[in-house]
């Protein structure tokens, strides 16, 4: 055998016969055996790291780690990662991430290459309390082989895009839980300073944002600053983080300073490593390659949004279903910005549409006159800027026959009215990079903008007081720029694809306040009655009468308020969103279209439908849904102008469109708004629907009486929120069960009855509440209908119910006088 391999075991018996030892206690040993066998690299061990989620050893060629080890105790009972209660999570983090990584536990070596287990060897057993080299000549060579390849370990050559995505991904996730680690240690001056910079994001730039946000938004913007430096790297061979800060393109400022604060001069130093690491993979990468190759791979003629959908499917994804971001078909943008270009032209009279470049006379903030372009177009969810790409596309082709002209145009007429706000780093980043690439600014030969007017925001924000801190005025500067679009400038377009969420996180009091205007009876004037002293939340005397108005919350509809609003400040413009189809004709939203039909003169719906959770279709036609969602779509048109007549409510235009996605596509591309069929619809009392439906049938119902007035009292019924526990068979299992809980612990009721183990708070509040309130759980034992056809048993009252609903109940469990 080898004698360093010979050493080594003989090392490892020798602390193994302390009976003292740890797994970090054998760690010099492997360094010494590792160094021994590869004496050209450098190994490094930093225990201290080990935290904050970093592999044990790296292994270091010219200083850059090329190769990786973590180390387990002997005998390790998952050393290939397989149990969720083990490594599992740790180890498909490192093998997804690292591209050559060991996992051993000092006696037996797996060997991972590109996430694929390519070799294992087992070099030592545990013999009777000793630590015994194996008799296998075999194993000790497929062991050196193993050393081998750490020390020869290089990054593979990447020409697909999936795989740049995915190795991107990858290593986002581990800087990520790497810095959100050093976050929640808080050990050192590097984790306070971590601190530090979220304090500024969430001052004046992202107020909402937690820790786990801000090591996303750390990891994302290390990780899409060297990917878009990367494209601008005309010598990728001497690529590296010190270099990817001066080719990340001046009019991102955002991106570059940031960048260079957290990439270089204030980074972390737990993750040095895996950036120098990155930034070989991308000196590798034929980037060229990678994004002519897009195309053909996916069918898709846009990279930049398919790339970050495949990164954030491999990221995060949760994030895209929570954040909303999901592709917007071609045929759709085309369709919504040709509309809006002609609505611009035939209705307000702007000779050439989005390409009109002529200015109006405002007063800023400070009271200052100053000029600015009428036709002020805003993405509030500008994704990775696929609307206002398709903006200036439509502008380009006004300059046929004039294309000298554009350079110059661009740095002064398009620039400063091209708006967007985005809240994901990531995006925002391919934003810039679009944006750039339809304003053709590589072939600019004059002086490039300085900034592109794409803000890292939350639209659903209220704009700030100007801010200046010493450290990071990129910062303050970036939420000083989009506070100001958000307080003074006449925005007349608002369009793009806002996110559907119903459980959404927005909730701040300004844009909440805004909602309230959606949340109120139709035809009713919105009064306060009441005001909470602490959250100065209002109460209005005309409130929607809903139980359950949760819905109306959905950040599709503070997305349509948000551009009314905007709408409304210029006094005109037009609103053009694709959404959730919900609030065309749902009971819970006629104060949205009520306060919608108020506001606008002409609104036009070209219903995409598409929902699998309501059975939308008139025909036998498949009707599927344009986007991969369960929810049914609309495009949506409002058009408000200065001069609206004396009529209180706009007109209503709409059209239905049914069956396959390819179908609808094809409409969409296939037609203009002035060509689209609409059938003009009338929305009346008190619904005030946005489809077509039958007045006459109507009026026929609304005759009638509602059932709320011969039944007042109206409610779901009795929620137990544990039914193995309140719920059971027959009365004599359940008197049993009664008994059991009152005299046996907790965990004996939960083996003898196989209850979860979840189970024990609330079998320990059913016996706390007997006890307590001498409750006779004997008189209150009553047989329900749980399912039809299924009798059981329950013992009715608040202690066994979590909601026992006792307004409804009561006359069911013997009148007034029964137990609640």
């Amino acid at each position: 055998m080898n004698s360093n391999i010979t050493t080594y075991i003989e090392e490892l018996n020798k602390v193994y016969q302390t009976q003292q030892a740890t797994e970090a206690t054998y760690r010099g040993i492997l360094q010494n055996l590792i160094k021994a066998l590869l004496p050209k690299v450098t190994i490094i061990h930093e225990p201290k790291r080990s935290a904050y989620g970093v592999p044990d050893y790296k292994i270091l060629k010219n200083d850059i780690a090329i190769s990786f080890i973590e180390t387990k105790n002997l005998n390790d009972k998952d050393l290939k990662g397989e149990k969720e209660k083990l490594h599992k999570e740790q180890f498909d983090r490192y093998k997804s991430a690292l591209n050559t990584i060991v996992f051993t536990d000092y006696l037996t070596f797996h060997l991972y290459e590109n996430g694929e287990l390519t070799s294992s060897a087992n070099i030592a057993n545990i013999v009777n309390q000793t630590i015994i080299a194996t008799e296998d000549e075999k194993e000790e060579a497929v062991f050196l082989k193993i050393i081998q390849t750490l020390g020869n370990a290089s990054p593979q050559k990447i020409t697909q895009a999936g795989k740049l995505a995915e190795i991107m991904a990858a290593k986002a996730k581990l800087i990520a839980t790497i810095i959100g680690s050093a976050m929640s240690e808080n050990k050192t001056d590097e984790d306070k300073n971590l601190h530090d910079k979220l304090s500024v994001f969430q001052k004046i730039l992202v107020h909402d944002m937690d820790e786990k946000q801000f090591a996303d938004f750390y990891a994302q913007t290390i990780v899409y600053g060297m990917f878009i430096a990367r494209i601008n790297d005309k010598t990728p061979k001497t690529f590296s983080r010190l270099e990817a800060a001066e080719l990340i393109p001046s009019f991102n400022p955002f991106l570059k300073k940031i960048f260079k604060n957290i990439a270089l001069a204030e980074l972390h130093s737990c993750i040095v490593w895996i950036v120098d690491d990155l930034a070989e993979i991308f000196r590798v990468t034929d980037m060229a390659k990678v994004l002519r190759n897009y195309g053909k791979e996916t069918g898709r003629k846009d990279p930049i949004i398919h790339f970050y959908e495949e990164f954030l499917e491999e990221y995060n994804p949760k994030i895209r279903e929570e954040f909303g971001v999901w592709y917007t078909p071609a045929q759709v943008v085309h369709f919504i910005v040709d509309a809006v270009n002609d609505i611009l032209i035939d209705e307000f009279g702007i000779e050439n549409g989005l390409a009109d470049n002529s200015k109006i006379e405002i007063t800023d903030h400070n009271g200052n006159a100053k000029e600015i372009h009428r036709i002020q177009v805003l993405d509030p969810a500008t994704g990775t800027g696929t609307f206002l790409a398709e903006a200036c596309h439509v502008i380009h082709s006004y300059y046929k026959g004039q294309e000298g002209l554009w350079p110059e145009d661009v740095i002064k007429h398009l620039i400063p009215r091209i708006n967007g706000f985005e809240y994901l780093m990531a995006p925002y980043t391919m934003a810039h990079l679009k944006l750039a690439t339809a304003l053709q600014l590589d072939q600019n030969k004059g002086k490039l903008p300085e900034r592109l007017n794409i803000y890292l925001t939350n639209s659903l924000e209220e704009e700030q007081p100007e801010t200046k801190l010493d450290f990071g005025t990129f910062v303050s500067d970036e939420a000083n720029a989009a506070n100001a679009l958000k307080r003074e400038t006449p925005v007349m377009v608002v369009m793009g694809n806002p996110p559907y969420n119903e459980k959404s996180a927005n909730k701040g009091k300004w844009i909440m306040d805004l909602m309230d205007d959606y949340k109120q009876e139709p035809g009713e004037s919105k009064k306060v009655i009441k005001v909470n002293k602490r959250t100065k939340q209002k109460t209005f005397k005309n409130t929607l009468k809903e139980r359950n108005p949760k819905g109306i919350n959905n950040d599709y509809c503070k997305f349509i308020r948000l551009g009314q609003h905007f709408v409304n400040r210029t006094q005109e413009g037009v609103l053009a969103y694709i959404t959730a189809n919900t609030f065309l004709d749902t009971r819970l939203f006629r104060g949205m279209r009520y306060d919608l039909l108020k506001t606008f003169d002409k609104i036009y719906i070209v219903n995409l439908h598409g929902s699998t959770m309501r059975n939308e279709s008139t025909s036998e036609l498949k009707d599927q849904c344009i986007f991969d969602i369960m929810q049914g779509v609309s495009i949506n048109i409002f058009i408000k102008k200065k001069d609206k007549e004396t009529s209180p409510l706009a007109q209503v235009f709409y059209k239905d469109i049914y069956g396959s996605r390819k179908l609808k596509l094809n409409f969409l591309a296939e037609n203009k708004l002035s060509t689209v069929d609409f059938q003009e619809i009338v929305p009346s009392a008190p619904l005030y629907i946005f489809r077509p439906h039958d007045n006459l049938l109507q009026e026929v119902y609304e005759s009638g009486f509602k059932i709320d007035k011969l039944m007042p009292n109206y409610v779901q019924g009795f929620k137990t929120g544990k039914d193995e526990i309140s719920i059971q068979f027959d009365k004599e299992l359940l008197e049993e069960l009664c008994k059991d809980i009152l005299n046996n612990n907790s965990h004996d009721v939960i083996t003898k009855y196989s209850l979860p183990d979840n189970a024990v708070q609330k079998i320990q509040s059913i016996r706390k509440e007997i006890t307590t309130s001498n409750y006779n759980w004997k008189n209150n034992l009553c047989k329900i209908n749980y399912r039809p056809f299924d009798n059981r048993w329950t013992i009715y009252g608040k202690i066994f119910m979590d909601r026992h609903r006792p307004e409804i109940q009561i006359w069911y469990q013997g009148g007034k006088d029964a137990h609640r």
